[in-house]
């Protein structure tokens, strides 16, 4: 018996009429399939629903060219119609960006890829592009051919509009208030009032069936969106009712629940969690941090300084400092609040390569402390000031600020462990390491006395270079560690970071099994504690000790580990870092192909994010791996680029150590008034740190040189 196909078309305004015919006709028509196109299921029995998707869309952020883009489904439905349009339109690299731009805003809505190819009639696509803020007036009048309810996107969202009963309206209107993804709880908790919390789930769910609202899966975690042109439409609607302004108050105190509740600092847990929950809500906690300037400068700021370390970890360097600059301008009162964002500010203009302004961000700091009339707080302010006085690079200043912070703290323990850790950070960034054990030493000591449950307080840093000189005299300095990770942790915690700290310093002496023991011991206790992060700066540290003392199996081991942690945690930068230790260990092992690849992958990531010391820093270990493979010219260049970290915060040392080993390349290539020149700029540097080691090192040089001459 052959089938018959019966096919009901636009079933969505006479559902359940439908759904009704269906059920007749499959319990009395023997062979009869019946296909049904609507907005929602009919729920009739035996009903099996396809969804149609979106088309699939360009990756904004990685553009292929325009052979490749066209390719794309959405790019390639929008070419197609912009052609019958204007039949001389093609893309090509000059509008590639702008018609990818607008298949992503568009979300792919083949509807409204057509209206907006439709005005290539009249506007350009970067114009196109440009005026998708207002997608609804500017996709306007489409084919005469179509239906009247599908010649505007307009008319298409209002007939399924008016299709929805007088509650689902209501929640359709409020979920306009999101952007991007949301999950459940937060409409619950945003979009509840007047609505029955025990309904929401069902009335989400209609809102799905009919097509208003995308189902995606995060993980173990249902999210739900609204495509952007629809959600322009519902947030018209809820301007219209009045209830934009309560509605944004509601979403903006649910995020920066939500920020505040990953902010380690707000804590006395440990926590391993990961900056990667954060970054399914980004979307969101940007809406509410616009708002927020809007309406509420003090939420801006609050949220902002909750997010910082977000931004840090993810990458978003650039974008965090302007939410930080635009929320410290916006709320001015001299408060605690505010010193922590000023303290996050410097963090990201480390990350970018900025420290023009870190001695004013220290002076502010201490400013609105000693207003405050805490002597403790003050005194940690000034260890504050201290800090980024010596990532600027004025050390005496920086002595100074650190010297008053221990007069201050009247005994304080934790101000004073913190201040000897300093000391000890300092000691080896200027090759003395003695000094620089028995600091870490008195830290430990100190830190010992204080209860594991203590509030965040011990800034998370490190020498972050490595110089070494091989048996022919020939220098390295290897970029290890990040120097200013911008985190805080407890005394627990902060005994980990001084055992790690405490392996640079005793490396620094030659004491390969003490490096080691140190850099186990600080292992150890992060896993003990649970904490990921520690573990992982730990394990890193450990694998280049064992680079060093050529345990090449073993530094492999750690590295691999560490990277692996890194990655699960999504903190960029750190798997940047540890990539270049991994490229440094296969130039040691004499694998240069594989040190190329590793350090260009972390060269890759330092650039998308804007990372200035981290580039520079990747072009430092390039260089390092052209010289071991005898590319002397190669090698120069890359250096001679390199020497920028003289302008990067915290990095005045390895600067000088990188004009040293170029002053070594000049002279072997007979160039003496180059290698004198090199050997100048490294003893100024060196100097203005008082870096004993680097300026012990000029004066065998200059001898062997004379020698050699």
């Amino acid at each position: 018996m052959r089938e018959l196909l019966l096919v009901l078309d636009n079933c969505e305004h006479l559902v359940e009429s439908c759904a009704a015919l269906v059920a007749d006709v499959l319990a009395h028509c023997r062979g009869v399939v019946v296909l049904a196109t609507s907005r929602e299921p009919l729920q009739a029995y035996g009903e099996r629903t396809w969804r149609v998707p979106s088309l699939a869309l360009p990756d904004v952020r990685r553009l292929p060219p325009p052979p490749e883009l066209g390719r794309v489904s959405s790019v390639r439905l929008f070419v197609e119609r912009a052609t019958e349009a204007v039949p001389r339109f093609q893309l090509d690299a000059d509008n590639a960006a702008a018609i990818a731009q607008i298949c992503f805003r568009l979300d792919g809505m083949p509807l409204a890829l057509e209206l907006a190819a439709a005005r290539v009639r009249m506007l350009t696509p970067r114009q196109i592009a440009e005026r998708l803020d207002d997608a609804l007036s500017l996709l306007g009048q489409g084919s005469r051919h179509t239906v009247t309810r599908q010649q505007t996107l307009l008319a298409t969202l209002q007939w399924s509009h008016q299709l929805l009963d007088p509650e689902e309206r209501l929640l359709f209107r409020r979920l306009a208030v999101f952007a991007g993804g949301f999950s459940l709880a937060a409409v619950e908790e945003v979009c509840t009032k007047d609505i029955d919390p025990a309904s929401v789930l069902d009335l989400l769910g209609r809102l799905v069936d009919k097509s208003l609202v995308l189902v995606e899966r995060h993980g173990d975690e249902a999210q739900y969106r609204l495509l952007e042109a629809i959600r322009q439409y519902a947030r018209e609607r809820l301007r219209e009712t009045g209830e934009l302004a309560e509605t944004e108050s509601r979403h903006r105190g649910f995020y920066l629940a939500l920020a505040e509740s990953h902010d380690p600092e707000l804590t006395t847990r440990i926590s391993g969690e990961t900056s990667l929950r954060l970054e399914v809500d980004h979307d969101n906690l940007r809406a509410a941090l616009r708002s927020a300037l809007e309406s509420d400068p003090d939420t801006a700021l609050r949220l902002a300084v909750a997010l910082r370390l977000f931004w840090s970890e993810r990458g978003y360097f650039a974008e965090g400092r302007r939410w930080l600059d635009d929320a410290l301008a916006a709320a001015r009162a001299p408060t605690p609040l505010r010193a922590r964002a000023l303290t996050g500010q410097g963090v990201l203009a480390v990350r970018l390569g900025d420290g023009s302004r870190l001695a004013s961000i220290g002076a502010e700091i201490v400013a609105i402390h000693r207003a405050q009339g805490d002597p403790a707080a003050l005194a940690y302010a000034c260890y504050q000031q201290a800090v980024l006085l010596w990532m600027r690079g004025t050390w005496d200043e920086a002595r100074t600020a650190l010297d008053e912070a221990c007069a201050l703290a009247r005994g304080e323990p934790s101000v004073l462990a913190a201040a000897a850790h300093q000391r000890g950070i300092w000691a080896v960034c200027r090759g003395d390491g003695r000094a620089a054990r028995e600091a870490f030493a008195e830290s430990l000591r100190l830190l010992a006395g204080l209860a594991d449950g203590t509030r965040p307080f011990f800034p998370v840093m490190t020498p972050g270079y490595m110089a070494e000189e091989d048996a022919e005299s020939r220098t390295s300095v290897f970029f290890e560690e990040t120097v200013m990770v911008g985190r805080l942790v407890g005394a627990a915690q902060a005994r980990g970071y001084a055992l790690s700290n405490l392996a640079w310093a005793t490396r620094l002496d030659g004491g390969a099994q003490e490096a080691r023991t140190a850099a186990e011991q600080s292992v150890d206790c992060f896993r003990v504690l649970g904490d990921p992060h520690g573990e992982s700066l730990a394990l890193n540290t450990l694998g280049n000790i064992c680079r060093t003392h050529r345990e090449y199996d073993a530094a492999r081991q750690y590295l691999d580990t560490s990277l692996r942690i890194r990655r699960r945690l999504g903190d960029r930068r750190e798997v940047g870092i540890t990539l270049g230790s991994v490229g440094l260990l296969a130039m040691t092992v004499g694998d240069v192909d594989g040190a190329r690849a590793a350090i260009g992958r972390a060269l890759a990531g330092f650039e998308e994010t804007d990372d200035i010391p981290g580039t520079t820093n990747s072009l430092l270990h390039l260089g390092l791996v052209a010289r071991a493979a005898g590319d002397a010219a190669t090698a120069r260049d890359l250096l001679t680029r390199a020497l920028d970290l003289e302008h990067v915060a915290g990095s005045t040392c390895a600067a000088g150590w990188v004009a040293a080993m170029l002053s070594r390349l000049a002279e072997e290539a007979g160039d003496h008034t180059g290698a004198e020149a090199f050997t100048a700029r490294s003893l100024g540097l060196f100097t203005r740190v008082g870096d004993m080691r680097g300026l012990a090192h000029l004066r065998r040089a200059g001898t062997r040189a004379q020698s050699r001459r």
